[in-house]
């Protein structure tokens, strides 16, 4: 498995990703899910940077991958980069 986190918050699909492309058979197992009112999860957040994760994990295996340089590049004190890293 390579080293993973290449895609920060989509740590899971970054898993499921490269265990499909190396032929992993796959099962899906229902959880039992608790809410837990002290979480530190901010709602309107932290899906935004998942999805932007998953986005960026399909880019980095993709013929577009240039586009990853560029989003390096967006200054530090813009307020994209600001609410993402928040």
């Amino acid at each position: 498995m390579p080293k993973l986190g290449e895609s920060e918050w989509g740590f899971d699909v970054e898993l499921l990703f490269h265990a499909k492309k190396v032929g992993v058979k796959i099962k899906s197992i229902p959880t039992i899910w608790f809410d837990q009112k002290e979480s530190k999860i901010n709602i309107k957040k932290t899906p935004v940077k998942m999805f932007l994760s998953a986005i960026r994990l399909r880019l980095l295996h993709s013929p577009f991958k240039f586009i990853l340089r560029a989003w390096g590049r967006i200054p530090l004190g813009s307020k994209i980069y600001a609410y993402l890293k928040k």
